[in-house]
């Protein structure tokens, strides 16, 4: 059984998440009428009347895994609980999947942000075809493609560019390979196929 560590968010992590970008919320898949998410990942309960009494409208805790990945207990439409990871819950709600038969796997751009930086935001997320906790910590191959030059260089995977070029960061290039950006460091990166099969990402979000 997966277990999860409370995980309560203090007064100034609270703070810090209602000064990011826009928070918007909408009604989770599967647990219609009883929950919404928001866009930087946390969850409330939707106001309602059950058997004549009111519930709900409260925003529920969150727990942390050993591993950093955050999650919750959700009771659904069939009155159990449910283990359900905040970053699936946001993806399904606020990015597209063109290829949701391929692309079945929820990874962060870039995982060393905090909660109160966006770590589990929309903004930060993206499906892809393979498992990995981040887009830098994926071991799949990348190419740099440099448009003045017309060469391109491949690499292991991100963190073999980082050591190889010797760059001081790699944010951008995730941000590329997640396609929210064009050019990284004079580059343009792409994913390479993963032995004979095909990388999909996708990170572009819903509209209402």
């Amino acid at each position: 059984m997966k277990r999860c560590v409370l995980h309560d968010l203090d007064e100034s992590a609270r703070k810090g998440l209602s000064e990011m970008s826009k928070q918007e919320w909408r009604t989770i898949e599967e647990y219609e009428g009883i929950y919404e998410i928001s866009n930087d990942g946390r969850i409330r309960s939707i106001r309602r009347l059950v058997n004549g009494v009111p519930r709900g409208g409260k925003e529920l805790k969150v727990s942390k895994m050993k591993s950093g990945i955050y999650c919750i207990r959700l009771k659904g439409l069939d009155g159990k609980l449910h283990f359900e990871l905040i970053t699936r819950l946001v993806a399904k709600a606020f990015i597209k999947n063109l290829y949701p038969d391929k692309a079945k796997f929820v990874t962060y751009i870039d995982d060393s942000l905090s909660v109160e930086e966006g770590l589990n935001s929309a903004d930060n997320l993206a499906w892809v075809s393979f498992r990995a906790r981040s887009i830098e910590k994926s071991k799949v191959p990348i190419s740099a493609f440099d448009p003045k030059e017309g060469i391109q260089e491949k690499f292991a995977n991100v963190e073999d560019a980082k050591e190889k070029l010797k760059l001081p960061a790699v944010r951008d290039i995730c941000e590329c390979l997640a396609h929210r950006r064009d050019e990284a460091y004079g580059y343009s990166w792409t994913f390479l196929k993963k032995g004979p099969k095909d990388v999909y990402v996708f990170s572009e979000l819903k509209e209402v």
